[in-house]
């Protein structure tokens, strides 16, 4: 059956078909309602605002001009929201319902829902939004700056001109976002992505798992990136989620890289911006040098760690306590703690010294550089309250704990009491008298520096080392050797769990050194353990106050001068005298233990 709107209307009419498939002449000016009930029908919606709903069946609806709201309800539908190349470019809204639709914006800013089913989607032009629904959809959104949402299933995303956002929802998509400036975000599942032009940004936004992105070589697991594939060296910017995400940039674009929550790694790769947004971030800068390389990291919130390497970069802390670590590039970086206590570590410097050419001198947040003149070394940083910031090298140090007792003529006195001028007792070629030259003193902060195990004090109970030796419990830095079979032993490498421990757990740390005319040994609770001997180390000690301190204690002595000048060998991790002193370390700790529990 068929039926006719009737003669010409200007009015607000309402039209219902008989349900056997209708095909109006047209609704006619006004804001009309057809609604096709039953059967395939054809309405068609003509000028002004009209509600046309096409009911059960297979229907055909064409909104016109205005703004109009299209529902194709059940069946395989096709609604046009502007007419037969009517030239309506008013935002019409469109939902297809269930079945497998096919949906065409034209003009305007439409919205469109494709519904159940395998729907098709083309958007053309205008500012428009489509979401898929359920199904395997495919959604073109023309020209304009669009929104696309593919819903569940496996869906086919094309962006077209202008800057849209792609959104692939769950299930195996694929998104294309087109010529322009477009964000693509896959979802759950195994998607492909392929950036068409502009500027695009490869986004993990929704993931809460955390993803290992690689955009160099085009690789990504973990999440929402699991089985996902995109081609190396082509997209520009990349988001991770709340998860914990490792993010890596390319060397084909400046990419710019967001953590977003979570704990991130990033590392950019050639000339990068790096955002750590919420968590305790790590962020590396490319350690390439030269034009092109000029990195800008920004922590964000929370207690980052952020790494500026080769060329001249560009360093924010943002809010938490960071740590910032510089390294020795060809360009001046620029270093801006934030908010927060924050600290800097200076490493792989070329040369002995740190000049004031190294640094510029000036205000970064809240550090003040003190600028050194010459080819004296730049060792501070100065708080606007005066406080001074120690810099520190990645060098080697030995040094003992406040408390620690040394024997001198006048018998045991703590290594804090002790001036230069005081006489000690050495052993080095039979007991001798002498007097200090030097006393050194400095302060590690041992809960923020990055690697505790390098700077934590090590405890030597008494007797771990024989009868009565030491007396008390020695307590050293992790590099401050001690005597046994005719060599030196870093502490560090005698720790054993029982009799021997490493003390991570305290918060600062102030150690003190002892120098001598010359290298030496001294009794140190009874054990017999070395004096200061200058490898270009002396810059580490500081005998003002200090706020916050970050040292590398790492057993490092590779400019030969330590070797050189030494009192005796230095054993080191391999050596067979060293496995057969732990040993018998070891058997005393056991002996020891059978002991207590035998009185136990």
């Amino acid at each position: 059956m068929s039926w006719s709107a009737g003669g010409p209307s200007n009015g607000n009419d309402t039209y219902t078909g008989s349900g056997s498939g209708d095909s109006p002449a047209g609704a006619q000016n006004g804001n009309d309602s057809l609604l096709g009930n039953g059967g395939n029908d054809s309405l068609r919606g003509e000028s002004n605002n009209d509600t046309i709903r096409g009911g059960d069946g297979n229907d055909t609806l064409l909104g016109g001009n205005g703004s109009d709201w299209l529902f194709g309800d059940a069946g395989n539908d096709r609604l046009l929201g502007d007419g037969q190349g009517s030239g309506g470019s008013e935002a019409d809204t469109m939902d297809g319902g269930t079945g497998n639709d096919t949906i065409i914006g034209v003009d305007g800013n439409d919205s469109v829902l494709g519904g159940d089913g395998n729907d098709s989607l083309v958007l053309a032009g205008g500012n428009d939004t489509g979401l898929g629904g359920a199904g395997n959809d495919t959604i073109d959104g023309g020209s304009g700056n669009d929104v696309l949402d593919g819903g569940a299933d496996n869906d086919r995303l094309i962006g077209g001109s202008g800057n849209d956002n792609l959104l692939g929802g769950a299930g195996a998509d694929s998104l294309d976002g087109g010529s322009g400036d477009d964000t693509l975000q896959g979802g759950a599942g195994a998607d492909t992505f392929v950036d068409s032009g502009g500027v695009d940004e490869l986004s993990y936004a929704s993931d809460t798992v955390g993803v290992t992105v690689n955009m160099q070589l085009g690789t990504a697991s973990g999440g929402d990136a699991q089985g996902d594939v995109f081609a190396g060296n082509t997209f520009e910017n990349l988001r991770g989620g709340s998860g914990n995400d490792f993010l890596t940039g390319s060397t084909h674009y400046d990419n710019i890289i967001y953590g977003e929550g979570g704990n991130d790694t990033i590392v950019t790769n050639l000339g990068d911006t790096a955002y750590g947004g919420a968590g305790d971030d790590s962020i590396y800068g490319s350690p390439e040098s030269g034009s092109g390389s000029e990195d800008m990291l920004f922590g964000g919130d929370g207690n980052d760690i952020i790494v500026a390497r080769g060329g001249t970069d560009t360093v924010g802390g943002g809010a938490g306590d960071d740590t910032v670590i510089a390294g020795n590039g060809d360009g001046n970086d620029s270093l801006d703690g934030g908010s927060g206590n924050d600290t800097l570590l200076l490493r792989n410097w070329v040369g002995p010294n740190i000049n004031s050419d190294d640094i510029t001198s000036g205000v970064y947040g809240n550090w003040t550089v003190s600028g050194a003149t010459g080819t004296d070394a730049l060792r501070t940083f100065t708080y606007s309250d005066g406080t001074i910031l120690r810099v520190r090298d990645f060098e080697a140090i030995v040094c003992f704990t406040a408390g620690t007792l040394i024997t001198t003529p006048r018998g045991e006195v703590p290594v804090e009491a002790l001036r230069p001028g005081d006489e000690v007792l050495t052993l080095h070629n039979g007991p001798v008298i002498r007097p200090l030259v030097w006393t050194g003193r400095t302060s590690v902060d041992v809960a923020r520096h990055p690697d505790r195990v390098k700077v934590a004090p090590v405890r030597i109970t008494r007797g771990a080392l024989g009868d009565g030796i030491p007396f008390r419990d020695l307590v050293v830095s992790p590099d401050h050797g001690i005597l046994l079979d005719g060599h030196l032993v870093a502490a560090g490498l005698l720790v054993n769990g029982t009799t021997i421990l490493r003390e991570t757990w305290h918060h600062r740390v102030t150690y003190y050194h002892l120098e001598i005319e010359g290298h030496g040994l001294l009794l140190s609770e009874g054990a017999v353990t070395e004096t200061y001997l200058d490898d270009g180390n002396r810059h580490l000690f500081d005998n003002a106050a200090l706020a916050t301190i970050a040292v590398d204690f790492a057993a490092l002595r590779g400019n030969g001068r330590y070797a050189a000048a030494a009192c005796a060998p230095l054993l080191a991790e391999g050596d067979l005298r060293l496995t057969g002193i732990r040993a018998r370390l070891d058997d005393r700790a056991a002996g020891a233990d059978a002991r207590r529990r035998a009185r136990a």
